[in-house]
């Protein structure tokens, strides 16, 4: 079948695998509904499918990619966003802050147990100004390795998506969306978590 399942929510042709394969690695450009996405149902197998498609000499869409890693990115944050605590999940919406904004970082490993029961948000503290490359750096170490082929803008834009109380499915995602450009960085921060 060309979705390479059997389910019949998903495209039921039946096909030779190397169609399917190619199908399936390029279907996100068809922007279907999630329940009915076969790039997002496979999502976590559809790298070594491209890397097949371009053995055979398969043509990719330009925007396969971007899409791919954004999906990945989406899914993965978001699962772990979900596990978070609300306090954790204020920090870490904090630490995307930190792709624009100045700021530092906190160990908190060091902090006392009452102190870290208190405050808010600990690991980064946004301070006036624009980031600098170092301090993005430090940000991307903090995210999964398959977030570096994504930009600051793709990553901010994600993190913009992410609702402890949708389902995977409930967050759409365009295949042909344009991100925007990140927020200007404050001066005279007004020092608000929200």
């Amino acid at each position: 079948m060309a979705s390479m399942c059997g389910l019949p929510q998903f495209v039921t042709t039946q096909i030779s695998s190397d169609v399917a394969l190619w199908y399936c690695v390029n279907s996100g450009y068809l922007n279907q509904p999630t329940e009915k996405d076969t790039f997002r149902f496979h999502i976590y197998n559809l790298e070594p499918m491209a890397q097949l498609v371009e053995t055979l000499g398969y043509p990719i869409h330009s925007g396969f990619k971007a899409h791919y890693l954004r999906t990945k990115s989406l899914l993965y944050l978001l699962e772990m966003y979900k596990r978070c605590t609300i306090k954790q999940r204020k920090c870490f919406k904090n630490l995307f802050r930190g792709l624009y904004q100045k700021g530092f970082f906190v160990d908190t490993s060091n902090l006392s147990k009452k102190f870290n029961e208190v405050e808010v948000c600990s690991a980064f503290i946004p301070i006036d100004g624009e980031a600098d490359e170092e301090q993005i750096k430090e940000v991307r170490k903090r995210l999964p390795k398959f977030c570096e082929g994504l930009t600051k803008e793709d990553l901010y834009f994600v993190s913009e998506l992410l609702d402890e109380k949708k389902l995977d499915s409930e967050i759409f995602l365009d295949y042909k969306t344009v991100v925007p450009p990140l927020p200007k960085a404050e001066i005279n921060w007004p020092y608000g978590l929200a």
